[in-house]
């Protein structure tokens, strides 16, 4: 099963909150507390299982949205599911496979695989509390992964049956002998003392029953005395817990008497119209404060409007310049015309063809230009026409370097890197500025990661070193390399030297000789690693020691380490930035190289330019032209050469044209000034296109300002006309309230609320009389006690009723005291009557003494048989706690050894107990209660991946879901878990993984996982939870008193008293004793032991 999509719309803290498209192994959702992290995981188990009790308390905090979500998942089969389910006040579930409904217990039988909601809860849905109640399994199926030992074909359970062995025979008889021999043999004592004393009995039978008669009498007349003290002490009790209620009736009841004028007008017509006369001063006063902000608003817009006249000009020369204003664009137009014609070269002037652009001097002789001419001069033209194409292309390729080095250069010095390292850019030589401080930053974390390895390598070695003895493995490991040696040199010997005293056959002379050079050689070997290794532990010992001198008293390794890391981390920061400055930097140097080079093929290019320009020009000469001109203005000249004829009459023609503009822009700049003298300002030093500015912006201020009177104008009047209807409706108003106060009593708004808030409170004092009223009322009935009675207590002082029901609830406990005492006095009685008068006592006992005798005796060979098998099955232990371990344990062992880099190698169970061990590297052995909080961390972590593996196969595909299981890690460990992690994604299933923690994110999404962020919601609601309420229960004989005061509870020792005499009659000891149900005889399991 793969999870796909989750929606949830309403659960918990989550409101609206989804996770689409799943497509990735490993998904981690990463948010701060109280974000929702927890409550999603819960969302996942009670949408598959359904809620409990207590989770459906806590599910609804939006009442408007009902709480519920679905979930989207493929199964092993490729069928895609859609759980939807539904919470509140009617439940539900749907469950959809590819597009169809399904009933809903297709979820648990196809998908599930029939899965219970303990095992997925601490299986596959672990949080950091789960992780480590491992014994929480020890009464689930999943306990059969981790201790179940089997043999045979039928997978018969070893340990099941060695501790069924051992609990039958430790049910008969154990070491501290306790069991159901035992337990006979004290039985057939018992027997025969009561035999004894059955004898003895029979006399006192009649002396009971004379008891029995007089004791019933007495019992009778007891229990109609607490009849009666009973009725008087609820009376008693009803009248102190209503004599509040009952003080506040009479309270309200005078004040209602004394505000009866009230009552009359408490009318619901009076009543209504008193809310309109309220609504009606209530909008008398909203109309005040419109006329006042009307009334603002009007002298605000006037005062806008006398200033803005003050800027208005005269109505006259408005019109004056709005015409000529419009024939701003035309003398643009001519100055312009005019500008472009003065500034053209003088040779444009004098010879321009509009419709083929081509320039020619005066001095042309138009007889040259012919085709001859351009033959002769088109190798010349060629030449200067390809330098300087090759010209432009340098010149344009030199912007684009200088562009790009400007941009460079801005981005180098504009780098917020800056701000992080101690150099200051020098645009002049960009690299050398930071080489310096580049050199010393790696230098500097160098000489970091030389101390960290340092300080990694004296923490390890801290820990206590064994003494420099030789071990029994050391001397073992001596031995047997001696042995191999030996041997392998007789070996050699055999096969190499005395063959024939031997009898050996050339082959088998080979093969002795081999295995003896093999056997000296794996002898020789053996020696060098363990030389190797005494050399090695005796540095690390040098090294500890030294550590040990240097190291201060108080100075703690681990956080010298942690400092090494912070500030290696900030120097690799520095150098990055620093690197990224130095590549700029090179960047910019190697532009301006180019940049150089650029110009420095500019320069030639120009040269061979000016050398072709200067050979055009000769060849020109020599053809008779004295005149410039371009190849390509040669040969349009050629091309064009009668239109030349037209173009120097049209030449003619535009000089007339631009004398005549001259003339009628000199006019119009003579009317303009005499038009700006009459403006403000001094405007004759300006120029005519500055004055046509000057005109222009004028003209446009003075429209805006006559478009705001005009805007002003309007406003006024709107504003005028509001006023003038407030003012209308206002006196109307008025009119119509004074006639309402009349009508009421009252004179002003003033004494309209006071009587208002009188009839408010006449009503609700009365609907409170009633509510009092009737309440009492319905507890009288309830108790069935005349409200009389009660009245009647109530008149009394409190400390007077108290005291009353003090005495009667002491005279009650005596009487029930004494009936308790009379009831086990008549019960005593009759027990000891019954057993006296019973005539077959003799007779059952005699029976019940043989029954017992024969249960011994069996029990005595049941035992002999349960002990051998129980040798027999100890002898088989050690050889399949070794060879015979679960599979789901040595699967956990692979991950327990992968998470912590092989410090820990081996998980395994002794045969026939719940119990777990942990072997390391050295192949020590230790219960996993002794181990640090990470390493028993990671062995639950172990063992819940191989418990999802073992499912796995037995067909239970679910996605494991992991909520911030890594806290306890060091980065170290967290590393090698997100790896373990990663590789059971791969082998086994989807994993979804809960965190707050910013690192344990980075680690997962440096592995490829799909990060989902989920942030805080702005307000979290609590749930909607029932309120305690007080509801009176009136007492009866079957339930305890209700103690109104706190000086009657009883005291602690009484309760114990109590407790104890309960006990002390529920715990008699039955005659008979048949061996099949013994609540002594059930002892705890091991797996119970071992939770």
């Amino acid at each position: 099963m793969k999870l796909t999509d989750i929606k949830i719309d309403n659960f918990g803290v989550c409101q609206e909150l989804s996770f689409p498209d799943i497509s990735t192994e490993i998904v981690v959702i990463f948010g701060p507390n109280e974000a929702g992290k927890t409550t999603t995981m819960d969302f996942i188990r009670d949408t598959l299982f359904g809620p409990n009790a207590s989770d459906l308390r806590s599910l609804q905090t939006v009442r408007e949205v009902a709480p519920g979500g679905s979930i989207l998942c493929i199964d092993t089969e490729g069928n895609h599911w859609d759980i939807r389910r539904q919470y509140g006040a009617e439940m539900s579930l749907e469950v959809t496979i590819n597009s169809q409904l399904y009933p809903a217990s297709t979820l648990n039988r196809d998908l599930l695989g029939g899965l219970g909601p303990d095992i997925f809860n601490n299986v596959f849905t672990v949080g950091l509390g789960e992780l480590r109640q491992l014994h929480q399994l020890n009464d689930t199926e999943a306990a059969d992964f981790l201790y179940d030992m089997t043999t045979g074909f039928d997978r018969v359970s070893l340990g099941a049956i060695l501790r069924r062995i051992s609990k039958n025979k430790t049910a008969i008889l154990d070491h501290q002998g306790n069991g159901e021999l035992t337990l006979l043999r004290e039985t057939k004592e018992k027997v025969k003392t009561k035999h004894d004393l059955a004898t003895s009995q029979l006399n006192e039978w009649i002396a009971c029953q004379n008891t029995i008669h007089s004791t019933e009498a007495v019992l009778a007349d007891l229990q109609s005395r607490r009849d009666t003290l009973r009725t008087e002490l609820s009376t008693l009790e009803l009248s102190l817990r209503v004599y509040e209620t009952i003080k506040g009736v009479k309270r309200l009841e005078d004040w209602l008497t004394n505000n009866q004028h009230a009552g009359t007008l408490s009318n619901e017509d009076t009543f209504r119209r008193l809310d309109q006369i309220l609504q009606s001063a209530r909008e008398s006063e909203r109309l005040g404060t419109q006329i006042k902000a009307h009334d603002r608003r009007l002298l605000v817009l006037k005062e806008e409007r006398a200033a803005l006249e003050k800027h208005i000009i005269s109505q006259d020369l408005w019109l004056r310049i709005r015409a000529f204003t419009e024939m701003v664009p035309w003398i643009s137009s001519m100055q312009r015309q005019l500008g472009e014609y003065e500034s053209a070269p003088a040779t444009q002037r004098t010879t321009s063809d509009v419709n083929a652009g081509t320039l020619l001097a005066t001095d042309v002789d138009i007889q040259l230009l012919d085709q001859r001419l351009l033959k002769k001069l088109r190798y010349p033209a060629r030449r200067l026409k390809a330098a300087k194409q090759r010209l432009e292309k340098a010149v344009t390729e030199t912007q684009e370097l200088q562009q790009r080095i400007s941009t460079a250069e801005r981005s180098w010095l504009e780098d917020p890197n800056w701000d992080n390292v101690e150099s200051a850019p020098n645009i002049a030589s960009p690299v050398i500025a930071i080489a310096d401080e580049y050199a010393a930053c790696k230098r500097n974390i160098k000489d970091l990661r030389v101390r960290l390895n340092h300080r990694e390598g004296d923490v390890s070695l801290s820990l206590p070193q064994s003494e420099d003895k030789p071990t029994g493995r050391e001397l073992g490991n001596l031995l047997f390399c001696a042995i191999v040696f030996s041997t392998g040199g007789s070996l050699l010997g055999m096969g190499l030297l005395f063959p024939a005293t031997f009898g050996l056959s050339t082959g088998a002379a080979i093969f002795c000789a081999l295995l003896g050079l093999i056997a000296v050689a794996g002898g020789v070997f053996g020696q060098c690693q363990d030389a190797i290794r005494r050399r090695r532990r005796t540095e690390l010992e040098a090294r500890a020691q030294e550590f040990q001198r240097s190291r201060t008293p108080h100075a703690d390794p681990r956080k010298l380490i942690d400092e090494i890391q912070t500030e290696l981390q900030i120097s690799l920061n520095t150098l990055a930035q620093l690197s990224n400055l130095k590549k700029q930097a090179a960047s910019i140097e190697r532009l301006r190289i180019s940049l150089e080079t650029s110009r420095d093929r500019i320069s030639n290019l120009s040269m061979l330019v000016d050398e072709s320009q200067a050979d055009w020009i000769d060849h020109l000469r020599q053809a008779g032209i004295q005149a410039v001109l371009t190849p390509a203005e040669l040969y349009e000249a050629v091309k064009r050469v009668d239109d030349f004829h037209n173009t120097q009459l049209k030449q003619l023609d535009q000089q007339s044209l631009q004398l005549r503009h001259k003339t009628e822009l000199a006019e119009l700049e003579e009317r303009l000034n005499v038009l700006l003298r009459e403006m403000p300002g001094n405007t004759d030093t300006l120029c005519l296109k500055e004055k046509l500015e000057t005109l222009a912006s004028i003209t446009s201020r003075q429209q805006r300002y006559r478009e705001d009177q005009c805007e002003l104008d309007a406003e006024i009047d709107v504003t005028s006309k509001q006023l003038s209807k407030c003012f209308s409706k206002m006196a109307a108003l008025t009119r119509d309230l004074i006639n309402q106060y009349a009508s009421v009593g009252v004179k002003d708004l003033r004494g309209l609320d006071q009587l208002y808030r009188t009839i408010t409170k006449w009503r609700e004092s009365y609907s409170q009389h009633e509510e009092f009223e009737q309440s009492l009322q319905d507890s009288a009935r309830k108790a069935g006690i005349p409200l009389a009675s009660i009245m009647e207590l109530a008149e009394l002082p409190l400390d007077e009723v108290e005291s009353r029901w003090g005495e009667t609830d002491s005279a009650l406990d005596n009487t029930n005291q004494l009936i308790n005492n009379t009831h086990e006095t008549l019960g005593r009685l009759r027990a000891e009557s019954n057993e006296l008068g019973h005539d077959e006592l003799l007779a059952r006992l005699r029976f019940q003494s043989a029954a017992v005798d024969a249960q011994i005796h069996k029990l005595e060979e049941c035992w002999r048989v349960w002990a051998t098998c129980e040798d027999i099955s100890q002898r088989v232990r050690t050889i399949y706690e070794t060879q015979r371990q679960p599979e789901t344990l040595r699967d956990a062992s692979q991950w327990l050894e992968e998470i912590t880099s092989g410090r820990y190698v081996r998980l395994w169970t002794p045969l026939g107990e719940d119990l777990l061990y942990v072997d390391d590297a050295q192949g020590q052995s230790w219960l996993i209660e002794t181990l640090s909080r990470g390493t028993r961390e990671s062995v639950y972590l172990s063992l819940r991946l191989a418990l999802v593996r073992s499912y796995q196969q037995d067909g239970v595909a679910l996605p494991l879901i992991l909520d911030d299981v890594f806290v306890n890690f060091d980065l170290s460990r967290l590393r090698n878990a997100v790896n373990a992690i990663k590789r059971f994604s791969v082998e086994v299933g989807q994993v979804l993984f809960f965190t707050c923690h910013a690192h344990i994110a980075a680690l997962f999404e440096d592995i490829g996982a799909d990060i989902r962020p989920i942030e805080r919601p702005s307000e979290i609601r609590a749930p909607h939870l029932p309120k305690l309420a007080y509801v009176y229960e009136p007492p009866s004989h079957q339930s305890s008193k209700q103690i109104p005061s706190p000086s009657s509870v009883p005291s602690e020792t009484e309760v114990a008293e109590t407790e104890s005499s309960e006990i002390a009659h529920s715990e008699d000891v039955p005659d008979t004793y048949d061996g099949s149900t013994d609540p002594f005889n059930e002892k705890p399991t091991d797996r119970d032991l071992a939770a």
